[in-house]
């Protein structure tokens, strides 16, 4: 069975700091979209769209009917995680989400069991593509590792139950973006205490092509053919 997607959603960040997509009017449109372009995609059986602002997602019931109508199981969850730390930048929002929908999704609820975690607003064109490589895969972590392996993209990773509870979770205070310490640096710190303990990583198989705005900039986020170039590249050296 393929991977379960796992979409992590705000549609009210309210105060947090370093954000510009705020409007939640944009935010929700963005995650219907998105939400839809999975479902389209037929890519995944399973998807899990997790929700921390406390937003009422009866907005999604029509996209819950047309997946049920496509033979794809969805979980719409409520009021998972929150988003209490505003002055601390979203990185303890979106953490709390993925920690708390593996706590409660009826499908991951064993020790190994992984999702694919996307940022709920943003489609990934190649979808198709990395999930039939990333269902190969069977490393615990699967996320690029980036600026000397002291960041993880975390707009796409892979994480097993036990990685994001032993491993990552309990790193949750060090995100601060007041410091400059984002949830990418720890991310990719989680990553590297796995390892340490002997679990497998893996860089994904390749680069996502994201279509969306990013919620910190505000600007549409660009993916150019050298960045895929130069990704492919980085994924023949990590190999040798």
């Amino acid at each position: 069975m393929s991977i379960p997607l796992l979409l992590t959603a705000t549609t009210n960040p309210g105060d947090t700091i370093n954000v510009t997509v705020n409007s939640v009017k944009d935010r929700r449109q963005q995650y219907l979209s998105a939400l839809e372009f999975y479902l389209d995609s037929k890519v995944f059986q399973r998807v899990i769209f997790a929700e921390n602002s406390g937003d009422d997602l009866e907005f999604l019931i029509p996209v819950k009917k047309k997946a049920e109508n496509l033979g794809i199981e969805i979980e719409l969850l409520e009021k998972c995680g929150s988003n209490e730390w505003p002055a601390y930048g979203k990185g303890r929002g979106e953490l709390s989400i993925i920690q708390q929908a593996f706590k409660r999704s009826q499908w991951l609820q064993e020790k190994n069991d992984r999702a694919m975690k996307i940022t709920g607003r943003y489609i990934i064109k190649n979808i198709d593509r990395l999930t039939n490589k990333i269902n190969r895969i069977l490393a615990e972590v699967v996320c690029d590792l980036r600026g000397n392996l002291s960041t993880a993209d975390s707009r796409l990773f892979v994480g097993s139950k036990r990685f994001i509870e032993e491993d990552f979770f309990p790193k949750f205070e060090l995100i601060d973006d007041r410091q400059e310490i984002y949830f990418e640096h720890v991310l990719a710190q989680a990553a590297h205490f796995s390892m340490s303990k002997g679990f497998d990583w893996e860089l994904l198989p390749e680069l996502p092509i994201i279509d969306g705005i990013n919620g910190t900039t505000g600007e549409k986020i660009k993916i150019s053919l050298s960045k895929i170039i130069r990704y492919q590249l980085k994924k023949k050296l990590v190999k040798y």
